[in-house]
């Protein structure tokens, strides 16, 4: 804008701001934690944006100042003709025109449904003309120059976070039934938690309790038993991921009412400071643009939740509607994920009971990926247990991004290499194990220069004129496919070079064919830009080989190593979870 303003020319911002695109993620730089809270919490750091950006505009003088876009995320979707707002829209429910008559000239509209306006110039008599977010009064403030303005001037999230100091000192001990606890306690262990079982003779820090389905009955008396014994003590009784199922048991168990209400959600929002959620704030605890987005699928309630200390709920609203969504829809979709689910919300409550205390916590204990593994060690580490190491994850790219582990398959004979060229993908299932034309797809690493080399064992069958495969799944955090999700998409390249020929394959699409015979080079092709959809993507390369040598060798770049650093690798795509 400097520059601009020097140029001695006239100039302008038509269209600017994070309103169209900005992920809780991407907002939360100007009001932290609030921006995951709520549509609302992230349209406070919108309105902070957009005041400084329009401010900013003024200040170098420039003729034409905007941001984008009052009418469409600056003021709120409203429920025209809609009355119950907890119920999704109907085609009943709307405003209605009359009938079309045919060969009146003009547009004749027969219906508008609820939520495809954010304007009421009288089609609904019971709502406003328009319902403002903070971004509208952001923007009115800056074009009036209200120096005072609450927009003005965005949080300082300088603050440091406080020391953690766990009661325990890693001290605690971690127990279990054997007859309900053991798969609770085989996953926890994913992230280090080492569990032991239940006996009467240990005084036991912590008992686990897995709420997912009812207890048989010749376990309950056991059950009820260690609980008693465990608060008696001072211990605490931690129950996991509570189900319909299981309701009933626990609530005889631990004295009180324990119910539970229909909620998935995949972003939580901190309620009270405990030191159990020491170091875990809602940043850490959003995992809406993750594979293991599904955290919770019920929330907590009933009498025993009501009289309990309520220290982490599910976000009213469902991110997934908005993120990376299209333009006409995910803003009505966003604000009807607030309203429509009027359900519980609880995720994780404590209550003292006896002498010890009930932590009621509704995550998903299943462990898939190293944000929650951290995620749930943060939560024992705060309790004093003493951890052993995670599951380490498999490491398919180097420092340096090279290409270090990778599915492989082949080999297969052909009787003139140029024919090995057909321009088609492979067909089927391609995750370690599953068969193709008789071979089976298996992991395998490069050697210690990041290059496959078939004739090292990776492959078996015919290691002349003939051909074999390398495939990845690789998942990105953002759509670099689509250049109008956001400005300034990362530029990701893949590099690399066969001996002898070599097809690359996207999502099978075909992006380049190398008929060639000759030695190995590292950077002999680039498919810059690589196109990676949001989530997860399938690589192939086909290499084939006519005499000689045989490898083939791939490595990743990109204009923001941040970036890089966050694309996450696989043999196998993951379910939909």
């Amino acid at each position: 804008m400097q520059r601009a303003a020097e140029s001695g020319k006239p100039w302008a911002v038509g269209e600017t701001s994070m309103a169209y695109y900005g992920t809780p993620k991407q907002v939360s730089k100007f009001n932290g934690n609030r921006a995951y809270e709520s549509d609302l919490g992230r349209m406070e750091g919108l309105a902070y944006e957009c005041y400084g950006l329009l401010t900013s505009q003024q200040k170098f003088g420039a003729n034409y100042q905007s941001v984008f876009n009052i009418i469409w995320y600056g003021v709120q979707p409203l429920p025209l003709g809609k009355t119950d707002l907890t119920k999704a829209p109907s085609l009943d429910e709307g405003i209605f025109f009359g009938q079309y008559r045919e060969g009146v000239p003009g547009m004749q509209p027969e219906r508008l449904g609820p939520y495809v306006s954010t304007l009421n110039p009288g089609y609904d008599p019971s709502l406003p003309r328009y319902r403002p977010w903070p971004m509208f009064n952001a923007i009115h403030d800056a074009n009036l120059k209200v120096q005072n303005s609450p927009w003005a001037n965005h949080p300082d999230l300088a603050t440091p976070a406080a020391p953690v100091t766990p009661a325990n000192q890693g001290r605690a001990t971690v127990t279990y039934l054997a007859g309900n606890g053991s798969l609770l306690a085989q996953e926890l262990s994913r992230a280090g938690v080492r569990a032991s079982v239940f006996s009467d003779d240990t005084k036991a820090g912590f008992l686990l309790i897995d709420g997912s389905s009812e207890p048989a009955q010749s376990l309950l008396d056991e059950l009820k038993s260690a609980v008693d014994k465990t608060l008696a003590h001072g211990g605490t009784v931690w129950v996991w991921n509570i189900k319909p199922a299981g309701v009933a048991a626990l609530s005889r168990l631990l004295g009180g009412e324990i119910s539970v209400e229909p909620r998935v959600s995949s972003s939580f929002v901190v309620k009270q400071s405990d030191p159990l959620l020491a170091g875990l704030d809602n940043a850490g605890l959003y995992f809406s643009e993750d594979d293991d987005w599904q955290q919770i699928t019920y929330g907590l309630a009933g009498e025993f939740v009501k009289g309990a200390q309520v220290v982490l709920e599910a976000c009213p609203a469902d991110w997934r509607q908005w993120n990376y969504k299209g333009e006409p829809v995910k803003t009505a979709a966003l604000y009807r994920s607030e309203v429509e689910n009027p359900l519980a919300r609880v995720a994780i409550a404590i209550r003292s009971v006896n002498q010890g205390r009930v932590i009621l916590c509704n995550l998903d204990p299943e462990i898939k990926s190293t944000k929650k593994s951290a995620v749930v060690r943060r939560l024992f580490q705060n309790e004093g247990v003493q951890l052993g190491e995670a599951n380490a994850q498999s490491e398919f790219m180097d420092a340096g991004g090279r290409l270090v582990r990778a599915l492989v398959c082949g080999s297969f004979g052909v009787t003139n290499v140029h024919a090995a060229y057909t321009g088609k993908a492979p067909i089927g299932e391609i995750k370690d194990g599953a068969d193709l034309d008789g071979r089976r797809w298996t992991t395998h690493n490069a050697n210690t220069s990041g290059v496959f080399d078939f004739k090292n064992g990776l492959v078996r069958g015919p290691q002349e004129n003939a051909f074999a495969y390398v495939a990845i799944w690789i998942k990105s955090p953002k759509p670099l496919n689509d250049l109008l999700s956001e400005p300034n998409l990362p530029k990701l390249a893949f590099t690399y070079g066969s001996d002898d020929g070599c097809e690359l394959w996207l999502n099978g699409e075909l992006l380049a064919t190398h008929d060639r015979h000759g030695p190995l080079d590292l950077e002999m092709f680039s498919q810059n830009p690589l196109l990676l959809k949001l989530g997860w993507n399938q690589l192939v390369i086909k290499v084939v080989r006519e005499s000689g040598e045989w490898k083939f060798a791939g490595k990743f770049g990109c204009s923001d190593l941040n970036f890089l650093s966050k694309l996450q690798f696989a043999e196998e795509k993951p379910a939909a979870w």
